[in-house]
């Protein structure tokens, strides 16, 4: 978590990805743990909301950071499923759940689960909620990650490639959920690293990993600082203003 009075330096960070033995493993027991980082926007931020890119094309500059969102997901042996996140949730049905998120991606892949068996979820974070590093995107990234890698475990599917990931997190946030969010998050969270990203009005996505010289990386890192202020904000608010701005003008 970041502290409330220092600044934390920013580095940047890998993709989603399991955690290696020894701390987590992609197989431990039927556990399945991932860390998928948070995201810095530097430049094009609200170009990649649909109402912007499908007029016209839009581009991103943003970087993964050293902190991250984890999900783990195990097998439960009573036929019921147990949430823990910021709440705990015990349901005998999806339908039930009251975790968005949570609640969409688990009705996808609900025929592959289990018959008879549960499942035990538990998300947490290194920073607080709403705190305007994309933590909802990077955590529905995450949670497609592990719960497909438990599939896999079990021979049901194979895993996903990050752009699948990336757009299967942006169907469950932007059609599922109708968020009013944009693209990004959920790019960004998959592949990892400094990335360009284009939008294109046609609905496709071309993400450019950028690769830094070390010595340039160092600066940059030396030069940005993440402070917690202690005030959390929901991004769909503002959002939803952007793009209602957006429509306006046009």
């Amino acid at each position: 978590m970041l502290p409330t009075k220092v600044g934390g330096r920013a580095r940047v960070a890998a993709s989603c990805g399991e955690l290696p033995c020894g701390f987590g493993s992609g197989t431990l027991n039927s556990m399945i743990v991932t860390r998928t980082p948070l995201r810095i926007s530097f430049l094009g931020g609200g170009t990649d909301l649909p109402d912007f890119f499908r007029e016209e094309e839009g581009a991103v500059l943003s970087s993964t950071i050293d902190k991250a969102v984890y999900v783990t997901v195990h097998d439960r042996f009573e036929p019921d499923y147990r949430l823990s996140y910021t709440q705990t949730e015990i349901c005998g049905s999806v339908d039930e759940l009251e975790h968005g998120i949570f609640r969409s991606v688990l009705k996808r892949h609900a025929p592959d689960l289990k018959q008879g068996r549960g499942l035990d979820l538990f998300s947490v974070a290194d920073v607080p909620h709403g705190t305007g590093l994309g933590g909802s995107s990077s955590f529905t990234v995450g949670l497609i990650h592990a719960l497909r890698a438990h599939l896999e475990d079990g021979g049901k599917k194979r895993d996903f490639t990050p752009e699948e990931l990336a757009a299967e997190a942006c169907r469950t946030e932007l059609e599922d959920l109708r968020e009013p969010i944009g693209k990004q998050d959920q790019y960004v969270a998959a592949f990892g690293g400094m990335q360009f990203i284009r939008f294109s009005p046609s609905g496709s996505v071309h993400v450019e990993r950028l690769s830094l010289p070390g010595d340039m990386r160092a600066r940059l890192e030396q030069s940005v600082m993440l402070f917690y202020t202690g005030v959390a904000r929901s991004a769909s608010g503002v959002l939803r203003e952007q793009r209602d701005r957006i429509k306006t003008i046009r």
